[in-house]
């Protein structure tokens, strides 16, 4: 029992309790079918591109506009979880930070960013503020005090 599977799900319009419950049906069912393992359920309370709002220096430099001036709203930390559809907020975001205009910003590929926004980000911590982050760290506290008792 030394190692755990991760397990994401948004909880999109569902609660917290529900989509876990869901996965620990699914883990149930499939451990049962074949082999047994831990499990940590990763449960958004929107999606997770929400979780990527909080800072604005990597926002610009995944945008390719590191040292931008412009505002590019971002919500505070605190808001990151009342979006709903933070998909599109991103890239938003993205766009304004990149500072780009006309052409060029019809250019620009903000999927690319996104995923170059993911490596840029060197400090989480952040987000310990945010509700489902909160509940996914307790978890793991659980799960781990679990591990050195046995």
């Amino acid at each position: 029992m030394g190692s755990a599977l991760f397990i994401h799900r948004d909880a999109e319009k569902a609660s917290r309790a529900s989509r876990k419950e869901e996965i620990d049906r699914a883990v149930q069912k499939l451990s049962s079918e074949t082999i047994t393992f831990s499990h940590l359920a990763v449960i958004p309370v929107c999606m997770t591109e929400a979780w990527l709002f909080f800072s604005e220096s990597a926002l610009r430099r995944a945008a390719g506009n590191p040292h931008g001036k412009g505002d590019i709203s971002i919500p505070s930390i605190l808001q990151l979880e009342k979006y709903p559809d933070p998909k599109k907020k991103l890239d938003e975001v993205l766009k304004r930070a990149s500072g780009l205009t006309g052409r060029n910003l019809k250019k620009f590929d903000s999927n690319a960013a996104k995923q170059h926004l993911e490596g840029i980000i060197d400090d989480w911590s952040p987000l310990g503020q945010v509700s489902a982050l909160k509940a996914m760290q307790k978890d793991l506290l659980a799960y781990c005090t679990t591990i050195n008792q046995t």
